[in-house]
């Protein structure tokens, strides 16, 4: 579930942040971490769940429209 919702999330915002020193990397993930609500889980467990029943669906295929 984390490298299918949440990573790509928190690799969007911690790049937008333009941090490039060690620091400031640091002080940009746990501004993420402080940022991420336990409702943005919930939608992305709801999503990765719709997501497996259409794979189940398609007998595995993984080729799918979110």
């Amino acid at each position: 579930m984390l490298d299918a919702g949440l990573f790509p999330w928190m690799e969007r915002q911690q790049q937008a942040s333009g941090a490039t020193t060690t620091d400031e990397i640091r002080g940009s993930v746990m501004g993420v971490w402080r940022a991420l609500k336990p409702e943005m889980l919930g939608r992305i467990g709801d999503r990765v769940r719709r997501n497996a029943e259409k794979v189940v669906e398609q007998n595995g295929e993984n080729v799918y429209h979110e």
